[in-house]
């Protein structure tokens, strides 16, 4: 939303918010001072937790692995029984 001055719109004094153009959120301070900073972390923790999960999920849903022959060379001495 454009103001008559074709700027973008201006925030108020006692509001908090960010601009990306032709929208314009803002909320008043005191509703987000309500909300605990360890409640806001666990949720932020929550939901990158959440994401790696998905990724993981994904991963080993979708990716399929290619089996291939392997050989592994064995030294004579592990072949031998311990002497007695």
């Amino acid at each position: 939303m454009m103001q008559p001055d074709g700027g973008l719109p201006r925030r108020s004094p006692g509001s908090v918010g960010f601009s990306i153009p032709g929208l314009f959120l803002s909320a008043a301070r005191s509703r987000f001072d309500r909300v605990p900073t360890l409640f806001r972390f666990i949720a932020t923790l929550a939901i990158l937790g959440g994401l790696a999960f998905a990724g993981l999920f994904a991963l080993a849903t979708f990716v399929v692995p290619t089996p291939r022959e392997m050989s592994v060379m064995i030294p004579a001495s592990k072949l031998q029984p311990p002497n007695r």
